[in-house]
């Protein structure tokens, strides 16, 4: 898993002027460790979640004018897709690695879910979601952008839906 720790000049890619140049080297350095990390993370997420999980490393692309600001890799239960379903996904902006269940926009079941997780964090005790002030993602997760229901740590909203 050594080969798989993203560096510095991994961080850094996202600085760099440019689309072309930016995919160039977003392409040799990063998309290969997200493509591991998707392999080695796909087969626990399967046992943990019950379904087969299929890796989907972003490709960007429908980007022709402006860099991506951040990457990742998703897994979810459909080989031809993640967004329009519940995922989880592991990746970078130039400042920090994410690590996230998300449910974006293009989600048909977005309300629905959203709805569950407040019911179930509600019940758990763990008050997870007590004050939810945002979609269940955020498309720029910036610290201040967070919604409070994440403000209340991970480890808490996780153990309640645990229960």
């Amino acid at each position: 898993m050594n080969n798989l720790r993203f560096t510095e000049e991994d961080f850094h890619t996202f600085t760099i002027e440019g689309l072309d140049a930016r995919m160039g080297v977003l392409k040799e350095t990063v998309r290969p460790k997200l493509q591991g990390l998707g392999e080695h993370f796909a087969p626990v997420l399967s046992v943990l979640t019950g379904d087969e999980m299929f890796v989907h490393v972003a490709k960007h692309a429908r980007r022709s004018v402006n860099p991506p600001d951040d990457s990742w890799v998703a897994f979810a239960n459909n080989k031809r897709g993640y967004k329009k379903l519940p995922h989880f996904q592991i990746g970078l902006w130039k400042t920090h690695v994410f690590v996230w269940f998300a449910l974006i926009y293009e989600s048909p079941s977005r309300k629905s879910t959203e709805g569950c997780l407040k019911n179930t964090c509600q019940k758990s005790r763990a008050g997870c979601l007590t004050a939810f002030s945002g979609p269940p993602t955020i498309r720029n997760p910036k610290p201040e952008n967070k919604p409070t229901w994440m403000q209340k740590g991970s480890k808490s909203c996780l153990t309640g839906l645990q229960r």
